[in-house]
């Protein structure tokens, strides 16, 4: 490994661990900060949630990974309501193999993707003391860190589809792009507990580009589920 991709490496690891420590404090920030409009901050709800990759294709297969969110409902006496948000979305994704050109390729590797993600949409509520409710909306995801680990070989340049016996474990930069966007869909209950209420439920992001570039097929497609508090 030389230089820069131990920095790059060191930076990944870093922001892996800073992010999410920034988003609970934000969160613990906003549990005790009141607005001039006499809301809770800016924010007036916090998520925690586990995702899935969602692949369609004999080459890949899910992973689980994690988010973190901060949102802000508007209109809070309304049954339809604008929501935006912030995430911080760990997710993961196994292949089979990865043709990297030059006669290499790496098998069972195992992709990991840190971004930041914005969604935006409409909630809609149904029911008077425990809802049900829905959001339709669209979000784009920053990707802050790709990377990727497994065994790379190298083929035989005499014999093509012949390994040598040269192999060597890789756990580097996989140059994912740095933009994915699509829309996103979420469905659930809301309890109430005093003032506040807990949210339960479940959703998908639907990431439409291609973000593996020329050296693998890679969309970012996530199932979640989610618990949230709003206050």
């Amino acid at each position: 490994m030389n230089h820069s991709d131990q920095f790059v490496k060191l930076g990944s690891k870093r922001f892996e661990v800073t992010f999410p420590v920034a988003m609970i404090i934000v969160m613990l920030f906003s549990l005790n900060s009141k607005g001039q409009d006499g809301g809770l901050f800016f924010f007036n709800t916090a998520s925690a949630s586990a995702n899935r990759t969602l692949v369609g294709d004999d080459n890949s297969a899910g992973r689980w990974g994690y988010g973190l969110g901060l949102y802000r409902l508007f209109s809070d006496s309304a049954l339809i309501r604008p929501c935006l948000g912030v995430e911080y979305n760990h997710s993961s994704q196994f292949k089979n193999y990865v043709d990297l050109g030059l006669l290499l390729k790496m098998h069972d590797a195992t992709f990991t993707l840190h971004s930041i993600s914005f969604p935006a949409g409409v909630r809609a509520f149904i029911g008077r003391r425990i809802n049900f409710f829905f959001t339709l909306g669209v979000f784009l995801d920053l990707q802050i860190s790709s990377r990727y680990r497994g065994t790379v070989y190298q083929y035989d340049p005499i014999s093509p589809g012949v390994y040598t016996t040269s192999s060597a474990k890789v756990d580097a930069d996989a140059f994912l792009a740095r933009i994915n966007a699509g829309p996103m869909a979420d469905i659930g209950i809301r309890f109430p507990m005093n003032h506040h209420h807990l949210l339960i439920g479940s959703g998908i992001r639907y990431g439409i580009p291609d973000i593996g570039k020329n050296t693998v097929e890679y969309f970012n497609r996530l199932g979640v589920l989610f618990i949230a508090f709003s206050f």
